[in-house]
């Protein structure tokens, strides 16, 4: 019983990371292609560009917190390698918990805002 819950925590967390590496990688191109686009993408007046540039800090926010998080996490291991007998530094776990909930609140608002923003400048 114990090893096929083991095994559903581990699907859980592998699909969790799948989850967190598609969104940082949806951040970085919608990032990259709206700012190199810009001049196709707003038009002459535009309408709610503060929804455009707040779209544009929410990506670059998620962005850096799945890095942070994925270097907080491999700081986890390192612990759980060094001390197997010690218990895990609590604030590197935090910091890992905390960065993964960022990138896909950051996510979110980042999409949210380029809709708006796609939206109001429908012509």
């Amino acid at each position: 019983m114990i090893d096929h819950r083991e095994q559903i925590v581990n699907r859980i967390e592998e699909l969790y990371a799948q989850a967190q590496g598609r969104i940082f990688s949806l951040a970085t191109g919608t990032l990259a292609l709206s700012i190199t686009f810009r001049s196709s993408i707003i038009p002459d007046d535009p309408t709610h560009l503060w929804a455009l540039k707040v779209s544009w800090l929410a990506f670059l926010i998620s962005i850096l917190s799945y890095v942070i998080g994925l270097i907080s996490e491999s700081w986890v291991w390192a612990d759980v390698l060094v001390n197997l007998d010690c218990k895990l530094n609590t604030t590197r776990r935090a910091t890992v918990a905390i960065t993964a909930f960022l990138t896909m609140a950051a996510f979110s608002t980042g999409m949210i805002c380029f809709a708006l923003f796609a939206l109001a400048n429908v012509t």
